[in-house]
């Protein structure tokens, strides 16, 4: 069976909501040497399990064929919930030990039915060939998210101005 490696950063971290940027590589061996897809997107108002819900389920979705895949991420907390919580959260409705509905149940919802299709396993923690360029890209990202929005409150505020003026 295929072997892909998904190595995925976001910028986002804490509970608190939050603007930030996601990058990922899936790479796979050819005979021909390693054979990469990467990847950046934006996040807005989101907190870090979203951040790494979305980037994930993005990124497994470009995958087209069944495979044995690892995930190299940095969150010990999507780890432990992807191997150990999902099957136990499916199983009790997407309640959790308290009967109470999970947060972020759509997007863990949508993670386990992609899951499902492949053989997974995570590393957590490792530095990689590619860590470097995802947290470069995920910061640049990150940055062009903010720029805009700085951009946008700009413009209202000199909108505000001459509303202001003109009365």
């Amino acid at each position: 069976m295929q072997i892909v490696n998904l190595y995925i950063y976001t910028t986002v971290r804490g509970p608190q909501r939050q603007d930030g940027g996601y990058a990922y590589v899936l790479e796979t061996m050819t005979s021909k040497g390693p054979a990469t897809c990467p990847d950046t997107g934006e996040l807005n108002r989101v907190t870090e399990h979203q951040a790494y819900l979305l980037a994930l389920t993005t990124a497994i979705k470009r995958i087209t064929r069944r495979c044995e895949l690892i995930i190299h991420i940095d969150s010990v907390f999507i780890e432990s919930c992807a191997e150990k919580w999902l099957a136990v959260w499916r199983k009790n409705g997407w309640k959790n030990a308290k009967g109470q509905q999970i947060a972020n149940v759509e997007e863990w919802m949508e993670l386990a039915l992609l899951l499902d299709i492949f053989k997974v396993r995570f590393v957590v923690g490792e530095k990689n060939t590619y860590s470097s360029w995802l947290k470069t890209e995920s910061e640049r990202v990150k940055n062009i998210v903010q720029d805009r929005k700085d951009h946008l409150l700009s413009a209202r505020s000199r909108a505000d101005h001459f509303t202001d003026y003109d009365r």
